[in-house]
């Protein structure tokens, strides 16, 4: 005999997983948009927690290790499956104990993004609007005690600022810190953006901000606002920088126009759909900030 979840069982499944959620609102300091580190440095180094389905707000804003591990670095790697949802992009937030040099970050457009803490490297500030309700895109916020995504104005009263720095041991001084230099080496206009684009490089930005009346009133850039880092080679699936064009076709923003993110077009199906890939990440989008 089979067995059907319902819409209040479903619900009610995602509220008990949001329990298992643990994150402190401590944002993060620097950031590298378009950014991740080395295949040596990954090979090298392994990740404390990988979080998957979650918003680059998230990875940003948030910090997921706890005591007697103290997070000095994240990135987040995009799947572009999410591309057209709030809050996007979606992905995977990989956290450390241990932090790149500025040596060892490689480009990565629109792929993978960076975040660092404690003032350690990346450029001043987290990268990222707050995090969004993924049913209209309005700004929110996670209390740090319960886990619970909360909309509206943030509450300051849950902030832990460089919570982890009053953990016993912790020495500041023994930070691998970059240089002022270093950190200068990054800036360009491939990090003028408030937040990192949803979409492949040649695609315009399929973020759909808020809806109307949603706190917050996001309005996304154009794809063609957002520019390659310095050093990326264009990919295989990246004609549009064939010829060294640095910004998106007018065709390609034609075609993407006529089909909307704020339509269903690239929402996740249904509960019905025999997609593996559709429901899963949204799913667990929506657990992680507790709807």
């Amino acid at each position: 005999m089979g067995f059907t979840i319902t819409t209040p069982m479903f619900l009610f499944i995602l509220s008990l997983l949001a329990a298992l959620v643990s994150a402190n609102w401590d944002p993060s300091t620097g950031y590298l948009h378009n950014h991740r580190p080395s295949p040596a440095w990954l090979k090298k180094f392994k990740p404390s927690v990988s979080t998957t389905g979650i918003q680059v707000s998230e990875c940003s804003i948030n910090t997921r290790l706890h005591y007697p591990n103290v997070q000095l670095f994240a990135w987040f790697e995009v799947n572009h499956v999410w591309d057209g949802n709030h809050g996007c992009p979606y992905g995977t937030c990989h956290a450390y104990v241990v932090n790149p040099t500025s040596a060892e970050m490689v480009p990565s457009f629109t792929d993978g993004h960076s975040f660092f803490w404690h003032n350690i490297g990346g450029l001043r500030g987290n990268g990222v609007k707050p995090i969004s309700n993924p049913k209209n895109g309005g700004y929110g916020y996670e209390d740090s005690l319960s886990g619970k995504f909360v909309d509206g104005p943030a509450n300051p009263r849950s902030k832990q600022i460089g919570h982890d720095s009053n953990y016993p041991g912790f020495n500041k001084n023994k930070l691998h810190v970059w240089t002022p230099a270093q950190v200068d080496s990054f800036k360009g206009t491939d990090q003028s953006q408030k937040h990192p684009k949803c979409g492949r490089p040649c695609e315009n930005n399929k973020d759909p901000g808020s809806s109307s009346g949603a706190y917050g009133g996001y309005k996304p850039a154009s794809g063609s606002a957002y520019k390659p880092p310095k050093g990326w080679q264009p990919g295989k699936g990246d004609a549009c920088f064939k010829n060294g064009n640095q910004s998106t076709p007018k065709s390609e923003e034609s075609n993407q126009r006529q089909s909307s993110p704020t339509t269903n077009a690239n929402k996740p199906k249904g509960n019905n759909s025999k997609s593996s890939s559709a429901p899963k990440h949204r799913k667990r989008a929506l657990r992680n900030i507790g709807i």
